[in-house]
């Protein structure tokens, strides 16, 4: 049975000869013209009713991970309409430790293992996790294939073991209809997390014909995504940026202390076990994992301290002070939690101006990170303090050609801009829209005690330069406090469905990034063109104008899809004028000698239109003597009213 795939795989082509194909109002802005109050918006998503679709159901799956969901909507040749998904998950954590939650205590961290799996639908919100015993599950033993031949095995959704952070695509690029699924990303070789690669399929369940990409600065651990550019004529594909790109040029983010110099002796303020500054008992913060002691009920703060790993068994990695009144600023601590550096001590250090709460390397104790006295300590010529730089970032490589097998030969680069230590950006689910780029980017606030992931919004004009749209807000939001999503999103790339309108999915979680969470799956609806626009900052009522890139006019007739509606809560008072709701493009067909664009004299041509939910729809006017013409328009929205696209008919 074939499948035709509906899901973002829009021809593209430049907006100067787009003709009759809806553009994006993002690609119609240039910073060469003028705008005033013209920006781009979020769109006006609303959460499904039913959200919480799933959560974490079967034993296979203790904690969803973070999700990086691929869904695609498919109907086949009798008009069958199905829904199907991929996402990542925890197979087991280091230990099985619950909290009256049922939370598991230690998976932020530690030796864990890891699996790509299967969901279907038929209506996209109920899901089946159907039990294929492709690859078994058996308490105590690995999920493999060898594990169904053993009494008791049940079979699971699981399509690929032992990977992270894999992306699936359908290629309908390749000519080769047994390889369109495809499944790229870390562990599929059977190498280690550290090397990535290709697989492909014909029914999107059972993967082969690998191949390895070497790909140069890429940390291969997080989400790949993919997909075939016609307009660039080649594969293009966003991943985790290598960490050296930070300031320290190495490679995982406390990479910078991990050395083997001579320790410099400072003066610094002692370590010190934290003392909640929110009302709650030391013991709520720190934890022990083994049932033992905290730390600061082990050794006094001139003497160091031990910390226990992630099994029971306390390391004897210790720190040594020079004295009770100046403390060596080295911090050995047992690490045998961390997938990257299984039973080593890390040489770890107090003395950086940041304070903050480091759950993520010391097996969930909190501790607080005091002030050094004297700045920062240098390890190798690194300052200390830039390995807080050595944050997540977006890359993006590409093929040459239409050659997978170059994938990455181009040079990598940096989408969105190195973030501070908090708005790193951790991972984009990105896709061609119309006739630009969006990404759904999610924004980790690692220096946070919260360590909440958003997220976002970013787009593109060619997928190279990205620009974020109101960045600090959601275009997904966190829910309230207590809910299944209180502090995590991880959102999907968005499906197209049968009425245009767009469904992202999303996994909600209800902790910490690196803490104590349970992730679930939920759903946002947005109406047809309606991820993004332009139009006023949030809670303007006045109008905001801007003027479009040249813009070759095909047709008499002029469409556009926008909202105008303004919800107006407050009483303005009199003599404050809120105006009628519109959106307007007039045509401007004059230049003056500086080459600035304006309107002609007499009554100028204002296509216009008001009402809510306008998809689609044209406008007012007659272009009949601007056809064949290249023209600049001038775009007006009143507040509260959002342009999302414009095409000639």
């Amino acid at each position: 049975m074939s499948m035709a795939l509906v899901i973002f795989l829009t021809t593209l082509a430049t907006a100067y000869n787009k003709g009759g194909d809806p553009m994006s109002a993002l690609g119609l802005l240039d910073k060469n013209y003028t705008h005033l109050g013209l920006d781009v918006r979020l769109g006006r998503g609303v959460k499904s009713q039913r959200n919480p679709l799933w959560g974490q159901q079967v034993a296979w799956e203790p904690r969803i991970d973070n999700g990086y969901a691929d869904v695609f909507r498919i109907v086949d040749d009798n008009n069958k309409t199905t829904w199907r998904m991929y996402y990542t998950t925890f197979t087991t954590c280091a230990t099985d430790k619950r909290d009256k939650e049922g939370r598991y205590i230690d998976c932020g961290a530690g030796h864990r293992t890891f699996a790509t799996l299967f969901a279907n639908s038929t209506d996209g919100i109920t899901w089946e996790k159907p039990a294929m015993r492709m690859f078994c599950y058996l308490q105590g033993h690995p999920i493999s294939k060898h594990t169904c031949a053993l009494p008791g095995a049940v079979g699971t959704n699981v399509v690929f073991p032992n990977v992270v952070g894999v992306g699936i695509s359908y290629d309908l690029h390749e000519t080769n209809a047994s390889k369109r699924w495809k499944i790229m990303g870390a562990g599929l070789l059977g190498k280690g997390l550290n090397t990535g690669g290709l697989c492909s399929s014909a029914d999107g369940i059972v993967f082969g014909d690998c191949s390895a990409w070497n790909i140069p600065d890429v940390h291969w651990d997080t989400w790949a995504n993919m997909f075939y550019d016609p307009r660039l004529k080649e594969y293009v594909m966003t991943m985790r940026a290598s960490n050296n790109s930070n300031p320290c040029g190495t490679d995982f983010y406390p990479g910078c202390a991990h050395s083997e110099p001579t320790p410099p002796l400072l003066p610094c303020n002692s370590w010190r076990s934290l003392m909640d500054k929110t009302g709650k008992n030391v013991s709520d913060c720190v934890e022990y994992r083994n049932g033992k002691r905290p730390p600061h009920e082990i050794c006094s703060s001139d003497q160091g301290r031990s910390l226990a790993s992630s099994n029971s068994t306390l390391q004897d990695c210790r720190t040594f002070c020079s004295s009770s009144s100046s403390c060596s600023v080295i911090q050995w601590e047992a690490l045998e939690n961390t997938s990257y550096m299984y039973g080593e001590c890390f040489l770890y250090t107090q003395c950086d101006s940041f304070t903050g709460y480091n759950t993520s390397f010391a097996s969930n104790v909190c501790i607080e990170i005091e002030s050094c006295e004297r700045g920062v300590t240098d390890y190798g010529g690194c300052p200390f303090a830039n390995c807080l730089y050595t944050n997540r970032a977006i890359s993006r490589v590409h093929t040459n050609g239409d050659d997978l097998q170059t994938m990455g030969a181009g040079l990598g680069n940096v989408p969105t801009e190195l973030g501070s230590p908090n708005r790193q950006r951790y991972v984009q689910a990105t896709f061609p829209y119309l006739d630009v780029y969006l990404g759904v980017t999610m924004v980790y606030n690692a220096a946070t005690m919260r360590q909440e992931v958003h997220c976002e919004l970013s787009w593109s004009p060619d997928s190279i330069q990205w620009f974020p749209v109101e960045p600090g807000n959601d275009l997904i939001p966190l829910g309230e406090e207590g809910s299944f999503e209180s502090h995590i999103c991880y959102g999907s790339k968005a499906v197209e469905n049968a009425d245009g309108s767009h469904s992202v999915y999303y996994f909600g979680g209800d902790g910490p990034h690196f803490g104590k969470r349970n992730s679930s799956l939920a759903l946002m609806h947005f109406r047809p063109y309606g991820l993004a626009g332009v139009g006023a900052p949030q809670g303007w009522v006045t109008p905001v104008q801007g003027q479009t890139v040249p813009l070759v006019v095909s047709s008499a007739t002029i469409i556009v899809s926008a909202d105008t509606d303004i919800p107006i809560s407050e009483d303005v008072g009199v003599g404050y004028e809120v105006f009628s709701p519109y959106v307007a493009l007039i045509p401007l067909q004059q230049q003056n000698k500086r080459g600035k664009y304006y309107n002609v004299k007499g009554n100028p041509l204002v296509c216009s239109v008001t009402g809510k939910n306008v998809t689609n729809t044209a406008l007012d006017c007659d272009l009949t003597g601007l056809v064949g013409k290249e023209i600049v328009f001038e775009i007006q929205v009143s507040g509260g009213a959002l342009l999302y696209t414009v095409h000639f008919a």
